[in-house]
């Protein structure tokens, strides 16, 4: 037994193998809770990264709009608490199955991805800043991150990563051609923005696996 805010986590005794070693039995609840658990670790980076795209937006759109900036960062505030609400509550969960061969897998894929990810931005902006193409570092940005939803969705097992992904290149590669201001519109970023607010407000509903 695991105790948790919310009461105890039964955690079920260990099946022997063949080879002589040991598989712990888990739960589909503590299962299901420590999946839901990381998608509020995902919704919180979720809410700072969408305010992020949105105070971008708002620089390209105003260059800078306290009144909106400040309602940004509220709603931004309020889905990390949200998330933070959510987390606290599956903590024990995501502790019981941290040092499962799985868990520690997708924590190793992560890793990888996640640093792929951000050498590849460096990498783009700096040479974007090289040959003068600086209007296009917003766009080659949004590219590499939708990108990187690709393989976290396969990695997590979680299907919305795939749509977020999706509409984060589509966004990319279609906006800068679509209105006379190209890679400077606010809309990219925009877009860019409510999709990973949505993403989180998806990944903090309380039904569904």
């Amino acid at each position: 037994m695991i105790p948790s805010s919310t009461g105890t986590v039964t955690v079920a005794e260990p099946r022997a193998t063949a080879m002589g070693g040991s598989i712990p039995e888990i739960s589909t609840e503590l299962l299901m809770r420590a999946r839901r658990g990381g998608r509020a670790i995902g919704a919180l980076f979720f809410a700072f990264f969408g305010a992020a795209w949105l105070l971008i937006a708002d620089q390209l759109a105003h260059g800078h709009s306290w009144i909106l900036i400040a309602l940004v960062l509220t709603a931004s505030l309020l889905l990390g608490l949200a998330s933070v609400t959510v987390l606290r509550r599956d903590l024990s969960a995501m502790h019981a199955l941290r040092q499962t061969p799985d868990s520690r897998r997708m924590r190793r894929q992560f890793r990888t991805i996640n640093a792929i990810q951000w050498i590849t931005i460096i990498t783009a902006v700096v040479l974007l800043q090289h040959f003068k193409l600086d209007p296009w570092i917003v766009p080659a940005v949004m590219l590499i991150v939708g990108l990187h939803f690709l393989p976290l969705a396969r990695v997590f097992r979680y299907r919305a990563h795939y749509l977020t992904g999706a509409i984060l290149v589509a966004t990319a590669l279609l906006y800068p051609i679509g209105n006379p201001d190209g890679p400077v519109s606010p809309r990219g970023s925009l877009i860019a923005g409510l999709t990973l607010w949505s993403a989180a407000l998806w990944s903090l509903r309380p039904a569904g696996p």
